[in-house]
């Protein structure tokens, strides 16, 4: 259930709502990344286990979008953001049960932010 449909005085309520309306602020401490740093990493694309579990990917994003969670924008809108950051996405098979769908975040180096 979402937070602000909840009728209850929690303390970080009000902090949540912000989140939610307004988004969580991502703080780097590492030099911007040049255009050309941005633009090698979209050519790149995803890990070849995305092309591998493309039905599963298109479920699970659709979902997120339906509950609101996600946001889909094109790399035209974002690409002049100053601290924008890239990382592939990937899947990691699981034994008995569905795919799970990771962002590596070492790839390029955005764990050391």
């Amino acid at each position: 259930k979402d937070l602000a449909d909840m009728h209850i005085n929690h303390p970080a309520k009000r902090l949540l709502l912000n989140y939610k309306n307004q988004g969580v602020p991502a703080k780097v401490t590492t030099p911007h990344w040049s255009p050309e740093r941005i633009r090698q990493a979209i050519a790149r694309g995803p890990h070849r286990s995305c092309r591998e579990h493309a039905e599963f990917l298109a479920e699970e994003f659709v979902s997120m979008i339906q509950k609101g969670q996600w946001t889909i924008l094109p790399f035209s809108a974002v690409k002049e953001f100053v601290n924008l950051r890239i990382s592939p996405p990937g899947v990691v098979p699981q034994r008995d049960r569905r795919p799970r769908w990771i962002v590596d975040y070492s790839f390029y180096d955005v764990n050391e932010e």
